[in-house]
């Protein structure tokens, strides 16, 4: 299958994209534990005191969590694009989707399988049943399977830069999805989360975030921002009376954490500020971060933090003695905005059925919100340099951020404002979006390197004072790959997982079901399963770091280098 990619909006040209990856290194996580070793001893020490290592090891492994002790074996690596692919998501009934830059989703079944041995897979195996659904006209950026509890009914939304989402949807006994509603935005749209059953949550190149309520057949929510939105993330409510939550990226790697009550409200709760780079917390203070909740008959709701930017001019005087406006004045105003915004969002949704027999051809009256400006144009690295990849709530009190240009780190969902808990080194992440994914539990999660590796972190207990951690490195790099990037990487959820295993083995081995599959896309166009083996046949091990090779050098004695100094002997 050839290989046909120039970039996309959201991507730069492979030729950037090569020469940014070869500029980032490695940074494996031997690199990373080295790097941490040599900071805290000199070089001096290192040559002269041998167990002065020893303890800074031994210092280090109360910084560091240790990575996973698993052994991960690729068990199928399928072509099934021409192109980059850009996203996974790993639904119930063993389906997994993914899609790329040619706009087609491709939709594969996980076999069930017999075991060979005593915890590896058949090989080429793992996705059998592939089903190509067609129907967007541009790149497809994200996708995500509903986590409703319907037995009857699998439902999957995917995103395009057509400036589309689109919902799709299979019944019990039938693996295959049919094509149902679009939903249609202004411009590009980036990604996409669900937030209940019923409703999910798209956001992309207009700058809205909106709560779209599938019942209602329309947006019911909006949140408006300064800057385009590339990842979305929701947790669910716990509780009666508890809120939603909302994590919101931005393409400048802005994160702010919004609150929903219900599919008709969103609010601007906090902002990340560990996420802002240098220079950027101006820009985030004008972010105009709208709350609205919209109803048939009236808008209520104000807009949180929409101030404009002030205008340049005027001398000191003139400043000092310009009447203040007045809060009821401020308030008109605002709600004014709102009503404007509300607006142009009525203008710019729209939502009609797919059509089953001719897919994705659109009338022309609709057909030309997807022929927008930016479908033709490919990203810069600048302007991707530190645009959000991927945001999630693994657990009540975790907010997991990924950004191009730096190292995803967990924030305290309750507290975002403050630094980040804990950093997972290793991996480069420059320009091609690689994101991170929790499991069902909160454990673990995993990643992709654009250096052609899955990584897998431990993530740490409630209250722990670690602040890195390091990786598992999977190496699953393809042949004569020009570009080795491992794009999108996700657990198989348990209920898959236990329907494509043997559940009764599964519970005699493993001591987590939603840890045990993992899928993968990568730059070349692959779709890759991987296993890890589990916990009595290997053990998963402790919170220790890697020690040290011993020194290749021969022994031998040097001279003292101060006054009455013993010799010192190397190993």
């Amino acid at each position: 299958m050839e290989f046909s990619h120039v970039g996309d909006v959201l991507h730069p040209s492979p030729d950037d994209v090569e020469a940014a990856v070869r500029a980032a290194g490695t940074n494996t996580g031997e690199e990373v534990l080295e790097a941490a070793r040599r900071k805290k001893m000199s070089f001096v020490r290192r040559q002269l005191a041998p167990e002065a290592s020893r303890r800074v090891d031994a210092a280090l492994s109360e910084e560091f969590i240790g990575a996973p002790g698993w052994r991960v074996e690729v068990v199928q690596a399928r072509q099934v694009c021409g192109g980059p692919l850009w996203c996974v998501s790993s639904g119930g009934k063993g389906l997994v989707a993914c899609g790329g830059s040619d706009g087609v989703v491709r939709v594969a079944t996980l076999g069930t399988f017999e075991r060979a041995e005593r915890w590896r897979l058949n090989r080429d195996s793992a996705l059998s049943d592939v089903q190509l659904l067609e129907g967007h006209e541009g790149a497809v950026f994200d996708c995500a399977f509903s986590r409703a509890e319907d037995k009857k009914k699998t439902t999957l939304v995917t995103v395009s830069a057509d400036a589309t989402a689109r919902l799709w949807t299979g019944w019990e006994g039938d693996p295959r999805l049919s094509p149902g509603l679009i939903f249609a935005h202004g411009q590009g749209v980036c990604c996409c989360a669900w937030l209940g059953g019923e409703s999910f949550v798209t956001g992309g190149f207009d700058r809205n975030i909106r709560v779209w309520h599938i019942p209602d057949r329309k947006a019911t929510a909006w949140a408006h921002l300064n800057d385009a939105v590339t990842a979305v993330g929701c947790r669910a409510s716990d509780g009666p009376g508890a809120p939603a939550r909302l994590g919101v990226g931005t393409r400048g790697g802005q994160v702010f954490v919004y609150k929903s009550r219900d599919h008709t409200h969103v609010e601007c709760d906090e902002m990340v500020l560990g996420t802002m780079r240098s220079g950027a917390f101006n820009e985030a203070e004008r972010c105009g971060a709208a709350g609205i909740r919209a109803h048939s008959n009236a808008l209520q709701g104000i807009v949180a933090g929409s101030a404009k930017p002030k205008k340049k001019g005027g001398g000191f005087f003139s400043k000092l003695f310009k009447p203040r406006k007045k809060t009821a004045d401020l308030q008109a105003e605002s709600e004014a905005r709102a009503a404007e915004f509300l607006s142009g969002t009525d203008e710019d949704t729209k939502v009609e059925e797919q059509d089953t027999d001719s897919e994705g051809d659109d009338s022309s009256e609709d057909g030309d919100l997807q022929e927008i400006e930016q479908t033709d144009k490919v990203a810069s690295v600048e302007s991707v340099k530190y645009r959000a990849s991927s945001i999630s709530f693994p657990r009540e009190d975790g907010l997991l951020c990924c950004a191009n240009n730096g190292e995803p780190a967990l924030y305290d969902a309750m507290n975002p404002q403050k630094d980040a808990q804990t950093t997972f080194r290793g991996g480069v992440r420059s320009v091609v979006g690689c994101g991170v994914s929790a499991d069902e539990t909160g454990t673990f999660c995993v990643g992709g390197s654009e250096t052609g590796q899955i990584l897998a972190w431990r993530l740490p207990d409630v209250g722990t004072s670690k602040p890195e951690a390091l990786p598992l490195e999977i190496d699953v790099k393809a042949r004569n790959a020009r570009i080795a990037a491992v794009t999108a990487v996700a657990f198989v959820p348990s209920e898959s997982a236990s329907a494509t295993l043997d559940a009764k083995v599964l519970k005699a081995t493993y001591d987590n079901t939603g840890a045990c599959l993992i899928v993968a896309t990568d730059y070349s166009g692959r779709l890759l399963v991987a296993q890890r083996e589990p916990g009595d046949a290997h053990a998963e091990g402790v919170d220790t770091l890697p020690t040290p090779p011993p020194s290749a050098t021969k022994a031998k004695k040097k001279r003292p280098s101060l006054p009455g100094q013993a010799y010192v002997e190397e190993e």
